[in-house]
């Protein structure tokens, strides 16, 4: 985030891009805080009490004291004196040293041995899942309804990937959540990721609530410094302060983390899926 251009972290739903100071100030106890004007268009995660960085400046945080999407209208909470023009990124961003570093191992593995994980070769080319029994040409087909026919085709996948698209609202999470408990009940490791930790703790909210429904066993490691967050009270997940703090046991069976979590060479060869949230991100 902190290298991407603004116009592209417009387009980026943890950050909000290209604002313009105002000029109107108001005093908040200690602090000042700062209208700003945005794109009403543009979508963005970030609300009221949010703890952000200025992307031209990550060493300054501040909170947003309040937010008008309608208006396009925002106010910065600071101490200190603020740029006349901000990109908001998220307070937690993270360098991106070991995704960079695993990236390049791939790149190397193959520029050495012509050889990719087949994982990744059925991504890249966007080829059709290799699948056991692979019986039906139409995926839709393989059950009574996409529920069914969702966990069919991802209990048969081999060493590959499947993409499943749809637009908010059509059903990604609880077929996903509902696929992840299926592959619990075989005994495989399954982990969860996605580029913020909202679009993680979302999928093991609905999981938690099929694995309690179902009174499916299994632990939930997730991998966030944020202690504050509720959902991490609930007794089925275990929270880390970082992936070196992993140690793989026979219950548990889902690890939540970010890219940068499941980047690290702790993780490598310990998961049987890895379901990737929101991954044209």
């Amino acid at each position: 985030m902190l290298f991407s251009e603004d116009e592209d972290l417009e387009l980026d739903l943890d950050c909000l891009a290209n604002a313009v100071k105002t000029g109107n100030e108001i005093p908040v106890k200690r602090s000042i805080a700062y209208e700003y004007k945005f794109d009403k268009f543009q979508e963005s995660k970030i609300k009221k009490d949010d703890s952000v960085k200025i992307k031209s400046n990550p060493e300054l945080s501040v909170t947003l004291h309040s937010i008008d999407s309608e208006k396009g209208i925002f106010e910065l909470k600071s101490t200190k004196e603020l740029p006349n023009l901000v990109s908001l990124i998220p307070y937690n961003h993270v360098p991106p040293k070991v995704i960079e570093e695993s990236l390049l191992n791939i790149t190397k593995r193959y520029y050495e041995t012509e050889k990719i994980k087949p994982c990744l070769e059925t991504f890249f080319k966007k080829e059709r899942p290799t699948l056991k029994d692979d019986r039906e040409p139409n995926l839709i087909n393989w059950g009574k309804d996409i529920l069914s026919s969702s966990i069919a085709v991802i209990s048969a996948m081999q060493e590959t990937t499947l993409c499943i698209q749809g637009p908010p609202g059509s059903g990604k999470t609880y077929v996903g959540a509902r696929a992840i408990a299926e592959l619990i009940k075989v005994g495989k490791t399954v982990g969860i990721s996605s580029n913020s930790h909202k679009a993680i703790n979302n999928i093991i909210e609905e999981l938690i609530t099929v694995m309690d429904d179902t009174k499916l066993k299994g632990e939930i490691i997730k991998i966030d410094g944020n202690k504050d967050e509720p959902l991490y009270q609930n007794k089925r997940i275990k929270r880390l302060d970082n992936v070196k703090e992993i140690s793989f046991s026979e219950g548990i069976k889902v690890f939540g983390g970010t890219a940068w979590a499941m980047c690290n060479s702790i993780m490598k060869d310990k998961l049987d899926y890895l379901f990737v949230d929101e991954q044209d991100r």
